[in-house]
Order: structure tokens, then sequence, then C-alpha cells
């Protein structure tokens, strides 16, 4: 576990070779104070198989619900997870870049084809998140793109946080984006069109 102050304030964690933790700083934002005094973290890193793993075992630990803020979806057994996590049950959300969904490979119009309720943001600019928050208690974030060249050649990072204080950031901020974002159905727009 690392420690984390309740105060605004930096506080240095403890090496713990166990766990594999890294020793750093965790500097809690300004914005939010947190009242947590443990959390579970996991890191993972590509190239390799880490990264997707992960992903793909927190979708199969949900159990009621799946909210995914990722810049594109590429990478089919992502993708195909997903679909099954939606067929066993899951209320699954998906918010991505309005741009990424037309690039070659792309599952968002897969997703949404199969049930699921994808939204994508309007913007001029990106939706460049890169996060998943599974049944309110845990998050999983970090570089990694959701495509296959994330897992094959990219150096990328994931970061899996178990903290219910933690999730209900990132659940603020899926549910701001979520009201602001359309869905797929709703986008009338092309991208040949929004760039002409």
């Amino acid at each position: 576990m690392i420690p984390l102050t309740s105060k605004m304030e930096t506080q240095k964690c403890f090496y713990d070779r166990s766990r594999g933790f890294g020793n750093g700083w965790i500097v809690v934002s300004r914005l939010y104070k947190l009242h947590t005094q443990f959390m579970q973290i996991k890191t993972s890193f590509s190239p390799g198989e880490d990264c997707l793993n992960d992903i793909i075992e927190l979708i199969q630990s949900g159990e009621k619900f799946l909210d995914v803020c990722v810049f594109t979806i590429s990478d089919n057994r992502i993708a195909d997870e997903l679909v099954k996590a939606f067929d066993r049950g899951v209320d699954v959300r998906i918010i991505s870049d309005n741009e990424k969904m037309n690039d070659i490979g792309s599952d968002i119009q897969y997703l949404w084809d199969k049930g699921l309720s994808v939204k994508i943001d309007m913007s001029p600019y990106h939706m460049h998140h890169k996060f998943m928050i599974v049944d309110e208690q845990r998050v999983i974030t970090g570089s990694y793109n959701w495509t296959k060249s994330a897992a094959q050649y990219n150096h990328e990072n994931t970061v899996i946080i178990e903290s219910e204080e933690l999730s209900r950031r990132f659940s603020d901020m899926f549910s701001e984006l979520w009201e602001t974002c359309v869905f797929l159905d709703e986008n009338n727009t092309s991208l040949d069109e929004k760039q002409g």
C-alpha cells in the first residue's frame, strides 16, 4: 500500500519490494483533498501484453458498471471483452474521440452496433483521456492507448488504482463528459465534413 496524506501536501513514499512499488513522491492535488489513508496501486508497462492483460482482467471483473473514456479502441481483444461484459449484463458506457472513430480498424462503430452505449465528443480538440472505472471501485488509467500497436510496439503504461474516492473523481469527470458528448447515431458530421 502507498500511504497518502489527507493534508494538502506532498508525502514521501517508501519502497516496498514485496509489492513492487517504487520510491517516489505522491502529490496530492490542490483541487481535491484525499481522505483515503491507503490504496492499492498496480503498474504495468508495454511493449508486451501486461497492460492489455490488466485491461482485459478488469473488464472481466466488472459486475455492474464499466465506464470507459478512451481516445480510441482498435484492439479487437479489448472490444470483444467489452461486448462480453455487456452480454452478461454489465452496464457499459463508452466515450471516445470523434475523429479517431473514423480510423481504419477503429472498433467504436462495432461496439455501437453490438448495442453498447457509445458517445463521442464533438469538440474541435481531441478527447485524449485513457481511463476506465470498474464498479465505482477501481480505475485503470495511464498513457496506454487501447490499440494493438500499444501492446506490440509502443512504450506505454497503465496504473490500476483501487480506491472508491479516486473512482468518484474519475466518475465526476466521466459524467461531465457524458453530458457534453453525443451518442454515435446523433453524430451527423463525418470526418471529411468536419475538415472541409
